[in-house]
């Protein structure tokens, strides 16, 4: 988007705001499908950016629900049980009867105790239970190899459960193509071994690669789509058979489609440098690896008046109390001034939602949907946060007992 279209919309609807371009997003996904030549399906993670789900669902053949809330979202926006699988790290008894309750398709499995659960309330209900084993990559999440071998290896105990497939996902903003290779080595590896002991038709494997992105200045943004046309020719080395390979990815598909707008509230001197500060921060904008502002995220500083006077450095901070609410440590402005606007550009995925947005009780942000007919509609308008911050029962502080 160009700066008079961002100025325009940045006046009409205010600020703070997120402005998610739908039309970038369906160009981003034209071409990831063609350059993986629909040979593989495509998952989306829904905790990148929850908002653009009901665009997301008709563009991908899954969505991946990792939380309660999550699947709440999925409910209520009514997208199709069948193109839902159900992950995350623990599931209690109500989450896997709320997913059955819904007729989610699939359920991971990231823990022998899991795979019990799931089994045993399949049983209850009198049904079959799709789920895939997610193997362990690293920290918390999955199964160890042997445990997913033993799994598979008793199929038989598990009456309620119909084990159809396996789980990887390895981490986040990986480049390095030699780790994917290790990945997909490890995967298929793994599908020979249980395929000696029981055979499947239509197997999946659903991998989550973690490709990286780019984000700040001095990142090469030369091919945004580079790393997947790697990937493809790494996993058309292997011979996966009858098997479906899934590629699971959030931020990869809907970071580049979004906006970050934010005005300018004030802009000072102090003894130790020049400030720029805006009615938003950190508690809405959380670049992954962008800490106390040390790298500089792609921006643009927009204006209705011409931008006379010299160039300097500034330091743009948002509105908290408190010393982290850095976004950029230094950055060259032109004359910045009250009621201009900052736009932080490649804020598609994860800052919606991953900021520290009940601190200090400030409201939380417009989010905007740019349709392909240029429309906006507002997906959800400014929201107060301060009522989520303290209680409204009146205790009576002198009588110990209600304490």
């Amino acid at each position: 988007m160009n700066d008079e279209n961002l100025l325009q919309i940045a006046t009409k609807y205010g600020t703070p705001s997120y402005l998610f371009d739908l039309n970038s997003l369906e160009n981003r996904l034209t071409a990831i499908k063609e350059i993986l030549d629909h040979k593989y399906e495509l998952c989306y993670a829904m905790k990148a950016n929850p908002f653009l789900l009901n665009f997301m669902q008709n563009s991908v053949d899954v969505i991946e629900v990792c939380s309660p809330g999550e699947l709440e979202i999925c409910i209520n926006l009514k997208i199709n049980p069948t193109k839902i699988i159900y992950s995350g790290v623990v599931k209690t008894e109500q989450d896997i009867k709320r997913a059955l309750d819904f007729k989610v398709a699939i359920l991971t499995a990231e823990s022998p105790n899991q795979l019990l659960l799931i089994n045993r309330i399949a049983n209850e209900y009198g049904i079959k239970v799709n789920v895939i084993l997610r193997l362990s990559a690293w920290g918390q999440f999955g199964m160890c190899y042997s445990d997913i071998v033993k799994a598979f290896c008793n199929a038989d105990k598990y009456t309620n459960v119909n084990f159809v497939g396996l789980h990887y996902y390895a981490g986040g903003q990986r480049k390095k193509m030699d780790l994917i290779k290790d990945d997909l080595d490890k995967i298929f590896r793994l599908r020979s071994e249980i395929s000696k002991f029981i055979k499947f038709e239509n197997f999946l494997i659903e991998y989550a690669p973690g490709l990286g992105v780019s984000m700040f200045e001095n990142d090469d943004f030369n091919d945004t789509l580079g790393d997947l046309k790697s990937l493809k020719k790494i996993l058309d080395l292997y011979d996966f058979k009858g098997d479906i390979v899934r590629i699971e990815l959030g931020r990869f598909f809907v970071q580049y489609c979004g906006y970050y707008l934010a005005k300018i509230l004030d802009v000072k001197t102090t003894d130790i440098g020049d400030y720029v500060l805006l009615n938003g921060g950190i508690n809405h904008l959380n670049f992954y690896g962008s800490v106390m502002g040390m790298k500089v995220p792609i921006m643009r500083h927009l204006t209705t008046n011409l931008k006379n006077g010299s160039k300097k450095d500034y330091s743009i901070c948002g509105a908290l109390c408190t010393a982290n609410d850095v976004l950029v440590r230094r950055k060259t402005l032109q004359n910045p001034q009250i009621d201009d606007f900052i736009v932080f550009e490649n804020a598609g995925a994860y800052s919606v939602c991953d900021g520290i947005s009940l601190f200090l009780s400030r409201s939380l942000p417009r989010i905007l949907l740019l349709q392909k007919n240029k429309e906006i509609i507002i997906a959800r308008d400014f929201k107060e946060t301060f009522w989520l911050n303290f209680s409204d029962t009146k205790l009576n502080l002198l009588d110990k007992t209600q304490i």
